[in-house]
């Protein structure tokens, strides 16, 4: 596959499989490739059964990600706080839709809800609800998100490296 600048700012969105979801046959070393690659062909899947994937957008606009970094430090009376949701509020900011929700962890109810806000480009745009974003907290899988997105850009960063 051939990597461009356009795998790190174009539009578009990447689509993720979590580790709990019940269509998957999970084994650390299987999905530790897909992340690296969110190749399906690195899942093995049962029979019958499709994934829940989660649709999240290959960039955020620069206004945004200025406003989730903001909210990672602050300070006060000379103290340094840390604010550890920082994945979690990367992950509100691209998700973008959830395709064929599933019973995961025997939780009813996911699907995505969406809420919309300033893009910071003079327009708006939708990002995950608290809602959302609760009941993927509570299922465990906001890490995954944020990892595969990671890895994604870091797969693009590093072909631009070598070319």
């Amino acid at each position: 596959m051939s990597i461009s600048i356009d795998h790190l700012t174009g539009d578009g969105s990447i689509s993720v499989i979590s580790r709990i979801d019940p269509a998957i046959k999970y084994s650390d070393e299987s999905y530790s490739e897909y992340l690296k690659s969110l190749d399906e062909n690195d899942l093995e899947f049962k029979e019958d059964e499709e994934p829940t994937r989660f649709i999240l957008r290959k960039t955020i606009p620069y206004k945004l990600t200025q406003k989730i970094k903001a909210n990672q430090v602050r300070m006060d009376k000379k103290e340094v706080y840390w604010n550890m949701q920082i994945t979690a509020e990367e992950v509100r900011y691209s998700l973008m839709d959830i395709e064929n929700p599933s019973d995961m962890k025997g939780k009813t109810g996911l699907k995505y809800e969406g809420t919309k806000i300033d893009d910071g480009k003079g327009g708006s745009m939708q990002i995950a609800s608290e809602t959302t974003m609760g009941l993927l907290s509570q299922l465990g899988i906001i890490d995954d998100l944020y990892a595969a997105r990671r890895n994604y850009l870091e797969v693009g960063l590093q072909s631009l490296k070598k070319s």
